[in-house]
């Protein structure tokens, strides 16, 4: 029996110490968490056209210890060279107090490390007096849209890079659509020229409309031979001049 009290001041001593844990725990920041995607304008546009976007996203547990925390807005390899940045902007979605850019935007090779630009990367920190900023990040950003044959969806990758627990990430999947163009080249509809038909032209047949042959041998004189009828006024003459004739002749011989 007088051990006892031994024993409980081990038991109290045992309880004591996970006591202390549970609240060096309870005290430590945990993981980034909430990484998530809240909208983005135009996320439907034509494979190559330029559109400007805002993306809005939330990231919950970003550490406010005034070490640099570095937040990631990763796209596909088909932008490298088709991103231009212009603002970003960071909010406790508490407080709407901004979270202050340590290190400003730019277009780097991302997390994946795969050696193409087409990453935006920002640095916050905020040296707070409480452990951490549930946060709104916005950015303003323009893309040009890569061809496509088809109507094709693209991931965007966030990535949180946190001082103090690590990184967190999320990818929000088909974030960007890409609608093919009309890609039924104009094909110059073979107008066929009209194949030269030869209708048959009705050949027109002369008809042979016979015209007289103009009997040039016209005699000055009448034909002699010219068969007259009794009655005919030649008769009368030849025989007035017979008769003529006879006249002079018996004047003579009286």
């Amino acid at each position: 029996m007088s051990q006892l009290p031994g024993r409980y001041r081990r038991a109290v001593t045992a309880i004591g110490f996970a006591c202390l844990g549970l609240a060096l725990i309870s005290g430590m920041t945990v993981a980034v968490s909430g990484l998530a995607v809240t909208s983005l304008t135009n996320s439907e546009a034509q494979a190559g056209q330029t559109t400007t976007h805002t993306l809005e996203y939330q990231a919950n547990e970003i550490s406010a210890d005034g070490e640099t925390d570095v937040l990631f807005v990763e796209f596909p390899n088909a932008y490298a060279g088709n991103l231009s940045f212009s603002s970003a902007e960071f909010r406790n979605r508490t407080s709407d107090a901004t979270v202050p850019v340590s290190s400003s935007t730019s277009i780097v090779d991302g997390p994946d490390d795969d050696g193409v630009r087409d990453t935006l990367r920002t640095g916050v920190s905020k040296d707070a007096d409480y452990p951490t900023d549930d946060i709104t990040a916005t950015y303003e950003f323009s893309l040009t849209h890569p061809p496509v044959e088809e109507t094709t969806s693209y991931d965007l990758r966030l990535v949180a890079n946190d001082s103090s627990t690590g990184t967190s990430e999320t990818t929000a999947t088909d974030a960007i659509t890409v609608v093919a163009g009309d890609d039924a080249t104009a094909t110059a509809t073979a107008t066929a020229e009209p194949t030269a038909t030869t209708t048959a032209t009705q050949t027109e047949t002369e008809t042979a409309t016979a015209s007289p042959t103009a009997t040039e041998a016209m005699t000055d004189t009448a034909t002699e031979a010219e068969t007259t009828s009794g009655d005919g006024p030649g008769f009368g003459v030849i025989a007035a001049a017979g008769a003529l004739l006879a006249i002079g002749l018996l004047a003579r011989r009286d």
